[in-house]
């Protein structure tokens, strides 16, 4: 059976989530039972209380946490670099694609590295979740870009003569250019509020991000990090059309089922 990509995401977010949980759960017994030993018997009722409390939230059994098995040790064990992809476009420009593999990752717990000179960019972090991001790239890259030719040549269709020519010669890059980076926005916007709609995420978003930035020193301890400059556009009518659009458009299915069994295992 097919399984959207919301509900995908979402099912993959419990999941991780409940691995957490069970982490911090056996934190929390290992100090309640070293405060016992130590004769604080006060504290190790308050440990122990979390404990319950945390049990009950997530209708996890104490029989999970103790038979869950702690990754600490190999925690980069299916952890990876994808191979480069070039974000170059000489048509539209380079931002707006940079710009969408940042929300990608923003909103798949991912990072990517990037290299300027060449406008190639790797995207990391565990495996399962890189498949999910350079699959939707490439896939919201065509689907993105047949959008702005879409709404490019309906803009056309409405100038005629001397216009029509002129909008055609000179105004095509900017119009498509900013009507892609007004979709990637669109886009993020709708990631931000099915995030929202999840309680927890916020913190399984600062867990995860500090595991990549663990892995990325590990792996890369020589990468020079930069803040990224906001994209500028020029023209607010076509951005705003992006933006309606991409904020509309619905990815159906990012995964193969045999990928996303392997995602859930």
């Amino acid at each position: 059976m097919e399984v959207g990509w919301r509900s995908t995401y979402l099912l993959i977010l419990k999941i991780m989530n409940k691995n957490i949980i069970i982490e911090r759960i056996k934190k929390l017994k290992a100090h309640a039972e070293s405060a016992k030993q130590m004769g604080s018997l006060e504290e190790a009722e308050s440990f122990m209380l979390k404990v319950t409390e945390l049990l009950t939230e997530y209708n996890i059994s104490m029989f999970e946490v103790d038979s869950h098995q702690t990754e600490e040790k190999d925690w980069f064990k299916n952890w990876a670099y994808a191979e480069w992809i070039s974000y170059d476009d000489k048509h539209q420009g380079w931002q707006w694609k940079k710009e969408l593999m940042r929300v990608l990752c923003k909103y798949n717990f991912t990072g990517y590295i990037f290299i300027s000179r060449s406008k190639k960019l790797q995207v990391y972090g565990n495996m399962e979740n890189v498949d999910v991001v350079v699959w939707l790239y490439h896939f919201l890259e065509i689907g993105l870009y047949n959008l702005a030719q879409k709404h490019y040549q309906k803009e056309l269709n409405k100038k005629t003569g001397e216009d029509r020519r002129h909008f055609s010669r000179v105004e095509a890059y900017q119009f498509k250019s900013d009507f892609l980076i007004g979709a990637v926005s669109g886009f993020e916007r709708q990631l931000y509020e099915q995030r929202e709609q999840n309680s927890k995420s916020n913190e399984l978003v600062l867990y995860n991000n500090k595991a990549l930035g663990e892995f990325l020193k590990k792996t890369n301890p020589r990468i020079r990090m930069v803040n990224v400059k906001p994209v500028s556009i020029r023209g607010y009518d076509s951005y705003s059309a992006g933006y309606e659009a991409g904020k509309s458009f619905r990815v159906n299915k990012p995964l193969s089922q045999t990928t996303q069994q392997k995602q859930l295992k």
